[in-house]
């Protein structure tokens, strides 16, 4: 598709307008408010950097059916990476998960402030042993993954038992020049710079261990691996 007809253009550009621009309304209650200031304030922190959180999502949907599509479709470990504002604005139906349950209400409360339909179903959920049966769902989409588990290999491994036989598993995250930026980003937020993560390459390795397949996609600051089962591979129930 044309990207200049493809008509998800429009998502990225007005959900960050609508995060930055709006307006405080004194008939919201003040802890959901703070819920959403915390994330325009990691969305200001993106912008006076130049990173472009939002539209950085964008190739992420190519991997997607078309959001009236009835396909499961996880979004595990999901924080203020906007994946879950970009997948819930887009009309996705979803679930999505994180280890710290504040974070959950945080981002549904963030969610009704900003008046975005809720597909999501949110769940508070430890990383390695995630609430799902096995072959459960047709996409995975993860974000920044190997920087939030610094020791992935346990979280891999649930996430291909809980792919389906013809799923697809997307893992984006940053690449040597993303991370010097992500160094910038996290001394603006306080954080020390320093993140001690794997590579995606050793990620790619690791898939391929298990016989799968999987293809590398780069721009300018990330990788994406885009990891499925070869057409004749054959898993036992």
């Amino acid at each position: 598709m044309n990207q200049q007809s493809d008509p998800r253009n429009h998502i990225f550009e007005n959900l960050k307008e609508k995060i930055l621009n709006f307006p405080e309304q004194p008939d919201i209650p003040e802890s959901l408010w703070q819920d959403f200031l915390k994330l325009r304030r990691k969305l200001e922190i993106f912008e006076q950097v130049g990173y472009r959180a939002l539209p950085s999502l964008k190739p992420l949907l190519k991997f997607l059916p078309e959001p009236h599509h009835s396909a499961n479709i996880l979004a595990p470990f999901c924080d203020y990476s906007f994946l879950p504002f970009v997948l819930a604005y887009s009309g996705y139906r979803f679930f999505a998960t994180n280890e710290n349950c504040e974070t959950i209400f945080s981002i549904r409360n963030s969610m009704k402030i900003l008046d975005i339909p809720q597909h999501g179903h949110f769940l508070c959920a430890t990383a390695a042993t995630l609430p799902f049966r096995t072959y459960q769902f047709d996409y995975i989409v993860c974000t920044y993954l190997i920087q939030k588990f610094p020791e992935p290999w346990d979280v891999l491994k649930e996430l291909q038992r809980i792919l389906s036989k013809q799923g697809t598993l997307i893992i984006r995250d940053f690449n040597r020049k993303g991370m010097k930026l992500l160094q910038e980003i996290r001394r603006n937020e306080g954080y020390p710079s320093d993140i001690r993560s794997v590579s995606v390459f050793e990620v790619a390795e690791f898939f391929d261990r298990q016989e799968l397949d999987v293809t590398c996609q780069r721009d300018e600051l990330h990788s994406t691996l885009v990891i499925t089962y070869p057409e004749d591979f054959s898993r036992g129930d």
